[in-house]
């Protein structure tokens, strides 16, 4: 093969095996189903309270307390966002049916307004890249990473309702939920406080904040499910103690006994959105088109590298035939001298080289250095730099070509050639 091919081959795999490297995490997502980190059915059961009587003194409004029968390790405490506290009639349904089975819980909505006053007053570090978000629902999903961290409990998605109460889903240290076709969402969470994932999470949050061109793709990987996606997976890579696990929701339409259900939703979904998700359900074929394109863009590299040694040689004619021609050849005549690159007196300098070389390499012995110090080439060079057009007069005289140059014509006092060109053998000595 050519050596063209071989480096073509050598440069395109190295950039596959570096962007196989920066999406590793990404595309081992496709082979990843969560098995292990299921939520059994025997773990989703419903908490049984016993009632005790407790020693309350005088207060007998307390004197019973209920005991869970196992730990509840997340707080009793919902966590929803909106732009205000003004909620949507199309989520009012939804938002009332979290209120109704879940009564004995605290009830947290997170505004623009006080979103921003808790990241000022909690996390100063981060309040630049908040504000510095070109999305308003980027700021939306930082801001339940971050109450979740700090407070610990539940948080829901306006335009998610309950089908029950939602005890079971406090047993574990944290949860997400699966979703579809591979990795974790953001819209239904669940965590202890200070776990270490959602540590792992507010600190990569500033590495993944970067402009993907497309709105949704921007979303989605700077602060969205894929890139809650790829910090569990790194964070699972070499296991963790089972206090620390983060378990896994099974996806909504999948789950027999479901703590949830989907309302009217994705209000922030434009057309990206729509054709990432077409692209999604035909991912195989859209699989194979990028490899075709991928082949098709290593040979039209290739192509190219085979043709520029004929763009060489054809710029070379080029010049070849410019310096034939007379007109062209008075034309560069009068722009040399006007740029004082081949002025008064400098007319033989271009063949005093060639003769230069030329009896240079008729000689078997290289010249003194006595003697090419004294040749009109050198006087020449010590006082101004070699004209471009003498270098170009020489490399073509090294190839043997015949070529007709601006000395090669005498004009009258009109700028008129006389007709005859010099002969070659006039500046020979």
């Amino acid at each position: 093969m050519r050596k063209e091919f071989w480096m073509l081959l050598i440069v395109n795999g190295s950039i596959i095996l570096y962007l196989f490297y920066k999406t590793f995490d990404l595309i081992s997502l496709l082979g990843d189903d969560f098995h292990v980190e299921l939520l059994t059915r025997n773990e989703l059961r419903p908490v049984n309270y016993t009632k005790v009587l407790v020693d309350s003194g005088d207060d007998k409004d307390n004197q019973y307390k209920y005991i869970p029968d196992r730990p509840l390790l997340i707080p009793k405490i919902i966590h929803q966002t909106y732009i205000d506290e003004n909620i949507p009639e199309k989520w009012q349904k939804t938002h009332e049916s979290v209120l109704e089975y879940n009564p004995d819980y605290k009830y947290i909505l997170w505004t623009d307004a006080s979103s921003r006053e808790f990241i000022k007053e909690n996390y100063e570090w981060f309040l630049p890249t908040f504000d510095s978000y070109p999305y308003n629902i980027m700021r939306a999903d930082v801001i339940r990473y971050f109450v979740l961290f700090h407070y610990g409990g539940i948080y829901i998605d306006l335009d998610n309702g309950c089908r029950q109460n939602m005890d079971p889903l406090l047993t574990v240290p944290a949860w997400l939920r699966r979703t579809e076709p591979t990795g974790v969402s953001n819209d239904l969470m669940g965590t202890m406080p200070n776990h270490p994932y959602f540590q792992k999470v507010l600190d990569n949050l500033q590495r993944f904040n970067r402009n993907w061109f497309i709105s949704y793709t921007t979303i989605m990987f700077s602060t969205g499910p894929v890139m809650l996606s790829v910090l569990l997976k790194q964070y699972k890579r070499w296991g963790v103690p089972d206090s620390e696990k983060v378990r896994i929701l099974e996806p909504l339409r999948n789950h027999t006994s479901p703590f949830f259900y989907q309302g009217q939703g994705s209000s922030w979904h434009q057309d990206d959105a729509k054709l990432i998700f077409m692209m999604g359900k035909h991912w195989f074929l859209v699989t194979l088109l990028g490899i075709a394109l991928g082949l098709l863009f290593f040979y039209a590299q290739y192509k190219l590298f085979q043709l520029l040694p004929s763009f060489a040689t054809a710029k070379r004619h080029t010049v070849r035939f410019l310096m034939r021609s007379k007109p062209l050849a008075k034309l560069f005549s009068k722009v040399f001298s006007a740029l004082g690159i081949n002025g008064a007196g400098d007319k033989r300098r271009g063949y005093d080289m060639i003769n230069t070389r030329r009896r240079s390499s008729a000689s078997d012995e290289a010249p003194s250095s006595s003697a090419f110090s004294s040749s009109p080439l050198r006087s020449w060079g010590s006082s101004r730099s070699t004209s471009p057009e003498a270098v170009m007069m020489a490399d073509l005289e090294k190839d043997g070509a015949n070529v007709v140059t601006i000395n090669d014509f005498d004009y009258n006092d009109e700028g008129k050639s006389l007709m005859r060109p010099r002969s070659r053998n006039d500046d020979l000595v």
